[in-house]
């Protein structure tokens, strides 16, 4: 019975739907998308038209559309494999054909001219000279290698990431709502390239004060301190003598007051913030505050 109710979702899914999903895959194949984004594309398709017929999602709907995407990759690597055999067996066949243009006799008068050089007397300067230049390429040569080396164990196999891989990426990908696919694909966004992500939020307007480390932390999604952000949260300008709320514009900070009881009264810098620091309540926006009963000059 499950099996004849997935063919029977798979007949019920129109012609433009169809084509919607191809379109993804041909995004893939052509380069214009990531693996990754290609397999969400396909989820979040297939959420919508499943809503839309009033079928539960599963992975026979969407399993096609990976299958040919794995099937891409797959003839990539072979082609790769198979030109770079190529590539070797051409240059080979070179190597022989240009040791193959000499005769016998050019060839020994060449092997007598090199036996000649190595066997004549040099310099002691030349020697260590060389001597020097030998070990120097040697030991460029060790370094390279080290490297080289490091780099071939350090380097991982992104395709074997658990959230890369096709089958668990669709075990969950139903779960997530559009509104935290949204958050995922702009924390990849900013990720690409974090110090532009930086240098640009700088030109912003009405953001909070605050470190760039910070910042670093709210664009990636990592661990943010609460408390630094709390404290900077309300700060002032060191460019200038301007107080400033987030995404409001700059009030003026001033404390002089028109009344004429405000003698009793200790100053206040009040004009006005989020919280008021007189009667410590929120929401004061206009230029008056209640515990006080005084209106700001």
């Amino acid at each position: 019975m499950p099996d004849d109710h997935e063919s029977n979702s798979q007949m019920q899914i129109s012609s433009e739907d169809i084509e919607t999903l191809e379109n993804i895959v041909q995004k893939y194949t052509s380069r214009s998308i990531s693996k990754p984004n290609a397999i969400a594309s396909l989820a979040i398709e297939i959420g919508k038209i499943a809503t839309r017929l009033g079928i539960v999602p599963s992975e026979s709907l969407i399993q096609p559309y990976v299958d040919e995407i794995e099937a891409f990759d797959r003839e990539n690597r072979e082609a790769e494999e198979r030109g770079n055999r190529g590539s070797s067996n051409q240059r080979h066949e070179d190597e022989r054909e240009q040791g193959g243009e000499y005769d016998g006799e050019t060839r020994a008068r060449m092997e007598q001219e090199t036996d000649a050089r190595r066997e004549a007397p040099r310099e002691p300067e030349q020697e260590e000279i060389r001597g020097s230049r030998r070990a120097r390429s040697e030991a460029e040569e060790h370094e390279d290698a080290e490297v080289s080396g490091s780099r071939k164990r350090t380097k991982a196999d992104v395709g074997k990431y658990k959230w890369n891989d096709a089958d668990s990426f669709l075990e969950s990908i139903f779960t997530l709502t559009p509104a935290h696919q949204t958050v995922r694909e702009q924390v990849r966004n900013y990720a690409a390239d974090i110090k532009e992500s930086l240098r640009d939020l700088e030109t912003a307007f009405g953001k909070p004060f605050l470190p760039n480390s910070q910042w670093k932390n709210i664009l990636l999604n990592r661990y943010c301190d609460l408390d630094e952000i709390a404290t900077n949260i309300y700060s002032f300008d060191p460019k200038s003598s301007y107080m400033t709320a987030p995404y409001e514009s700059t009030l003026a900070v001033d404390t002089t007051f028109s009344s004429t009881n405000s003698t009793n009264l200790p100053t206040s810098p009040c004009r006005f913030r989020h919280v008021c620091i007189d009667c410590g309540k929120p929401g004061h926006t206009a230029t008056k505050c209640p515990r006080r009963g005084k209106t700001a000059a």
